[in-house]
């Protein structure tokens, strides 16, 4: 593997030593001994002479493989908080390749793959940095790696408190509340412009009888909330009318009937009722009689 040395060893025997060793390397011509410590990629030839000029000759073929290494496509993925990332890894060197990542402050963990370029894919429950540590590949050459992504986990909007608000008997209101989760960038966009103040959304007047429609988001990956709906009714003036208010007065056994002037208003889940008793005001005394319109 590059970067790591290889020992040549010659054993010789006959003839009439001492022995005289010519060496060839890729890079250079020399006299040396009968061993060589080679770390080029190439062909080394030795030629060995006795003291009678006999000489033999061998060679040996040093193929030097580069060190694999492994980097993430990107430096980031972002995801929904429940989804699933899926980020490629690619290598070089000679397949399989060992290697050996760690998310966050958890374990160490590994993967064995041929396929190049590999894609991780987990689901964290929050955002969190993935590390890629050693790889091994198929000529047996490791590294050290150095290369990282973040996985950023964004969460959804929350909506609560909704409620639809009578301004006049003509329009009205809807008010709700944002949790905005990851990133906290809430906005609001629908059919009914509206003021967004801190966390709490006020839509401008709704003619009654007209739906809404909001979409709440906070520009990341998670899904936008969208809430709807319709008021129909927005009388906010209930009145029970007026009564004739000429004195009744009855013997023993006599009937007669109260007029009623007229002048009710409801704002549609009302019921008119009228009530003989004998209470002084607004306050119900005894009741002896009552009856509806």
């Amino acid at each position: 593997c590059k970067d790591l040395t290889v020992n040549i060893n010659l054993t010789v025997t006959g003839g009439n030593p001492a022995y005289k060793y010519n060496w060839k390397s890729p890079d250079s011509s020399f006299v040396g001994t009968n061993s060589y410590v080679a770390s080029s990629n190439g062909t080394y030839s030795i030629t060995v002479a006795d003291q009678n000029n006999c000489k033999a000759f061998v060679s040996a073929q040093i193929i030097v493989n580069e060190k694999p290494d492994a980097k993430f496509d990107s430096s980031a993925a972002i995801i929904c908080s429940g989804s699933q990332f899926s980020t490629p890894i690619s290598f070089s060197g000679k397949a399989p390749f060992s290697v050996t990542y760690q998310v966050g402050n958890q374990s160490v963990q590994s993967i064995t793959t041929a396929t190049n370029p590999y894609l991780l894919q987990g689901s964290p429950a929050n955002s969190t940095t993935i590390k890629l540590l050693t790889i091994t590949d198929a000529n047996n050459c490791s590294s050290l790696l150095n290369d990282s992504v973040m996985i950023v986990v964004h969460t959804p909007v929350v909506v609560t408190g909704l409620q639809d608000t009578c301004i006049n008997n003509g329009s009205y209101v809807v008010v709700f509340n944002i949790l905005p989760g990851i990133p906290n960038t809430p906005s609001v966009t629908g059919s009914i412009a509206g003021t967004l103040a801190g966390n709490q959304f006020t839509s401008n007047p709704i003619v009654v009888n007209t739906p809404y429609s909001f979409t709440i988001s906070n520009g990341g990956q998670c899904p936008p909330v969208i809430v709807s709906g319709i008021k129909k009714i927005c009388n906010c003036d209930t009145r029970s009318g007026e009564m004739n208010l000429t004195p009744i007065n009855l013997c023993a056994g006599d009937t007669s009937s109260a007029i009623y002037l007229g002048g009710y208003q409801s704002d549609g889940n009302d019921t008119l009722e009228f009530v003989l008793h004998d209470g002084n005001g607004q306050a119900l005394g005894n009741i002896f009689a009552k009856n509806t319109k």
